[in-house]
């Protein structure tokens, strides 16, 4: 058998099985990764290896055409949110985190470098411009990428760090990132979710194991011809239209990379002297820095944030809860009013049959209070059962459209009390089947300062003496055993005072909301151009508010001449909302009417304008 055909199969093989092996070695790990791993790692990898075992050569276009798209889809995501992505690398460059606090200062520019590298890759990898270089460089990126995911991925968030304050030692908690920002907001904001750390990890797994192979053809790869050219470009532009078109929902990076090849296309055919390829380069590189300013001044051109226009915020806040409650609290009015005929008639006959209001050794004043009592009795009781049955349909429609709230679960590891076998389960399933009959939990005990891990039965006694030696209860791991509705904006939104934020969240007014998430790296000449809208407000009776997570003074508000003030928030949330210091949002009924960034703030003609085009 040719060598090709055996790494293929090979290839195939670890693909599909690779899945179950997660799954029957952790429970936990497949759990926070089994999604990504069934149906994305095993069809690329599976895909790749059928691809190679038919032909070495159908392989390699395989994965320049996969691993170069995907750098294209993601670079241009994170470049239509560069101040996203450099809010990401902050959390990174933190104390508690990675701790290269001397990396901070240069996020925005790193973001900016990262998105130009991706792109300029991936197209460079798809026309096999400078190969040697473009694979040396992909796999230098992928492997800090890993690292990265991987770091995020094992993180603990009950873990500490020792830091130095004022020449003592003192314990900080570690600051886990959740989110490695792989594709901005991109994914949450299309497919409802971001990958979890250890989805992320196995992304850049694959491509990794793909890119290797690549390293086959390392002497044999030169830019395209017109031959080569004729099979890899359209079928990398149909990979991106279904990786950036149908899983993104956005059709930008299509248009981008095919205008970018038509470029790239007719400069190969008027020039072919020295330096082609990196004037090529220059091509790719400049018009995706084009695009990165652009965003990064004037906002994303495509906002999967929940706060984008159009988005009605309070749709986007509430909880299952909150929507059970308002459809229980709209039919129990529905089914109560079906009641009023046999409430009449239940009154009459109850007043009838009231023996009280005939007797005369009962005051009058007495029998009033008593008839009151009997007739709240009764519509108390058609109440309850018109609230019971609005309850019963609440969860009937809840369940039928899939907007109850997530169920989670924790995975216990479980040791058996007769053959001492250890193995892992969920705790929904401990307590639907009874397991603690048979089985004891397993605690996981850990020393920080010893380095010591210890694992017992919650019963042994030895577990309490161990806590008082200084070991810790390792929580275990959470895992989704049943999707349902997650509350897009957190909980934590809100301006510190109620009214504002039912307001703000669905208040039937229009509401000009200045964010500047902190005041300090605000230019004042900004804040200043709010002050007209503050006036346009009160002139035409709509609400005007200002937030930051910054205190700011009276003295602060008086030196600068602005005459509004600011509530406080959230900084995270308020980075969130717009990706602007400061931004501008108009909303009425909760509805995100219009958003615009500090280098467009509008003049109250154009929120006029604005507000005169709605129904």
């Amino acid at each position: 058998m040719k060598t090709n055909k055996i790494i293929g199969l090979f290839v195939v093989i670890f693909a599909i099985a690779y899945p179950f092996l997660v799954q029957s070695i952790s429970p936990a790990h497949y759990a926070a990764s089994g999604d990504f791993l069934v149906y994305a790692f095993s069809p690329l990898l599976a895909l790749f290896g059928i691809a190679y075992f038919i032909n070495s050569k159908a392989g390699i276009y395989y994965g320049r055409i996969v691993v170069g798209s995907v750098f294209i889809v993601s670079g241009l995501i994170k470049a239509n949110d560069t101040l996203g992505f450099s809010y990401k690398l902050e959390e990174y460059f933190e104390p508690g985190a990675l701790g290269w606090t001397a990396m901070a200062p240069y996020s925005l520019w790193l973001a900016v470098l990262v998105c130009v590298g991706e792109v300029a890759l991936g197209v460079a990898l798809i026309l096999g411009a400078m190969y040697k270089l473009t694979l040396v460089l992909l796999s230098g990126m992928m492997v800090f990428f890993a690292f990265l995911t991987y770091y995020t991925a094992q993180c603990d968030p009950n873990d500490t760090y020792t830091v130095m304050v004022n020449g003592v030692a003192q314990e900080d908690p570690v600051q886990c990132v959740l989110d490695c920002g792989c594709f901005g907001d991109a994914l949450r904001g299309s497919i409802g979710r971001s990958l979890t750390p250890w989805e992320s990890f196995y992304k850049d797994f694959v491509l990794l194991i793909i890119t290797f192979f690549l390293y086959g053809s390392w002497n044999k790869i030169k830019l395209n011809n017109e031959r080569r050219d004729r099979i890899i470009l359209p079928l990398s532009l149909i990979f991106i239209a279904f990786f950036g078109g149908w899983v993104f929902g956005w059709w930008f990076p299509l248009l981008f990379t095919a205008v970018i090849l038509v470029v790239v296309m007719l400069f190969k055919r008027i020039y072919a002297g020295a330096g082609r390829e990196w004037l090529i380069a220059g091509i790719v590189m400049g018009a995706t820095l084009a695009f990165a300013l652009y965003t990064l001044a004037y906002l994303p051109i495509k906002d999967y944030r929940p706060y984008a226009v159009g988005n009605n915020l309070w749709e986007q806040y509430r909880t299952a809860e909150d929507i059970e409650n308002e459809i229980t609290e709209t039919y129990t009015q529905k089914y109560l009013a079906q009641y009023q005929e046999a409430i009449k008639a239940d009154k009459e006959k109850a007043l009838t049959s009231a023996n009280f209001l005939t007797a005369d050794t009962i005051s009058d004043s007495l029998k009033e209070v008593m008839k009151e009592d009997l007739l709240y009795e009764i519509e108390s009781t058609y109440e309850d059962k018109a609230y019971e049955q609005a309850s019963q349909f609440a969860k009937d429609s809840m369940d039928r459209a899939g907007l109850n709230a997530p169920v989670y679960a924790y995975v216990y590891l479980l040791k058996n009390k007769q053959t001492g076998e250890e193995k892992e389960f969920l705790s929904t399933t401990y307590i639907e089947q009874k397991l603690y009959k048979e089985w004891d939990i397993v605690s996981t005990l850990e020393n920080e300062e010893k380095g010591d891990v210890v694992q017992l039965i919650n019963t042994d006694p030895k577990v309490e003496e161990l806590q008082k030696q200084g070991y810790e209860k390792v929580a275990p791991i959470s895992k989704v055993v049943k999707a349902g509705r997650d509350p897009k904006i957190p909980a934590e939104f809100g301006f510190g005072d109620e009214q504002v934020n039912q307001n703000v969240l669905k208040g039937n007014n229009y509401v000009i909301l200045a964010i500047s998430y902190d005041v300090g790296k605000t230019d004042v000449k900004y804040l200043k151009k709010l002050n007209e809208l503050k006036s346009y407000a009160d002139e035409n009776g709509y609400l005007f508010y200002a937030a930051s997570s910054q205190t700011v003074t009276e003295e602060y508000l008086k030196e600068n001449g602005l005459s509004y003030t600011f509530l406080g928030a959230d900084e995270k949330i308020l980075k969130t909302m717009v990706r602007s210091n400061p931004g501008i949002l108009l909303i009425k009924d909760g509805t995100v009417l219009g958003k615009w960034g500090k280098h467009r703030i509008p003049s109250a003609k154009k929120i006029g304008k604005v507000i005169e085009k709605q129904p």
